[in-house]
């Protein structure tokens, strides 16, 4: 019960934060751009057509109980960011493997391809989400498909002008 209260006075203080009511949020299981990939994912919602993702600090536990962290355990920096609906170009399902290597290769292009049959049926799947200026990210969402309807309203609604 408090944990329930817990959350939904942390999404209060989102939408007082940005200004606005959450329209649809999610988990991303896996999350990578360019720079950084986070293989615990982040939270992900929409307020007013922008998208926003952010983590937060895991503390490593057992039954319940917080573990102690090693010294080498690198100090936790908080990863936050956003984007607009109406910037995305091209929403892409993809293997994670193929992500993975995208971010790691040079030769990045001629790993962006849509998944396959087989893709579909044996493995990991991420989004790639390109906007207008050429950024890519890639998310693991819990549901896909309703990422994409999202966007797809973001898109209609930036036409007819509401929002």
């Amino acid at each position: 019960m408090r944990d329930e209260q817990d959350a939904m006075e942390f999404l209060m203080e989102i939408e007082a934060c940005r200004g606005g009511k959450i329209g649809w949020k999610t988990y991303s299981t896996w999350f990578s751009d360019s720079s950084n990939i986070r293989e615990y994912g982040v939270f992900f919602y929409e307020i007013n057509g922008i998208f926003y993702y952010e983590d937060f600090e895991r503390k490593p536990s057992l039954l319940g109980f917080t573990l102690p962290q090693s010294k080498k355990t690198p100090k936790y920096v908080k990863l936050e960011g956003s984007f607009a609906g109406s910037d995305v170009t091209r929403i892409l399902r993809m293997s994670k493997n193929r992500a993975q290597s995208y971010l790691e290769h040079q030769e990045r292009e001629a790993l962006i391809r849509e998944a396959n049959l087989f893709d579909r049926l044996f493995k990991q799947l991420v989004t790639m989400v390109e906007l207008s200026d050429g950024k890519r990210f890639f998310f693991e969402f819990m549901n896909d498909k309703e990422f994409a309807q999202v966007v797809q309203k973001t898109h209609l609604d930036n036409l007819s002008g509401s929002n």
